[in-house]
C-alpha cells in the first residue's frame, strides 16, 4: 500500500512537470509569434527606419568589444574600417600569465 501511494505521488509530480513544460513551450512560441507580428508591422510602417535599426543593431553588436577611435569630421573622404577580430586573440607581452610566475 505504501509503495502505491509513493508511486502515485511521483506520477502526479511527473505529470505536473510535463504540463508546466508544455505551458512554457506554448507561451514561448506565442510570444515569438507576437514579436514577429510586431516586427512585420514596424517594417510595413517605415521600411527604411526598420532596416536602419537592424543595421545599427548589428553594427553595435559587432563592435561591442572592439577598440573605437574617434576622429575629426573635418577629414574629407573619411572611410570607416572595422577589424572584427576577437580581442582575446592577440598577444599581450606585458601581462604575466599565472603559469609564468
Amino acid at each position: 500500500m505504501k509503495l502505491m501511494s509513493t508511486a502515485r505521488g511521483e506520477a502526479a509530480q511527473s505529470l505536473a512537470l510535463a504540463q508546466a513544460e508544455r505551458w512554457n513551450r506554448h507561451m514561448h512560441a506565442w510570444s515569438d509569434a507576437i514579436r514577429y507580428k510586431g516586427r512585420i508591422k514596424a517594417f510595413l510602417a517605415a521600411p527604411l527606419v526598420y532596416r536602419a535599426g537592424l543595421y545599427f543593431d548589428a553594427l553595435k553588436d559587432s563592435l561591442k568589444d572592439s577598440r573605437i577611435y574617434l576622429v575629426s569630421s573635418d577629414i574629407p573622404d573619411l572611410h570607416v574600417r572595422a577589424e572584427l577580430q576577437d580581442k582575446e586573440i592577440g598577444l599581450d607581452l606585458f601581462t604575466k600569465n599565472a603559469e609564468d610566475q
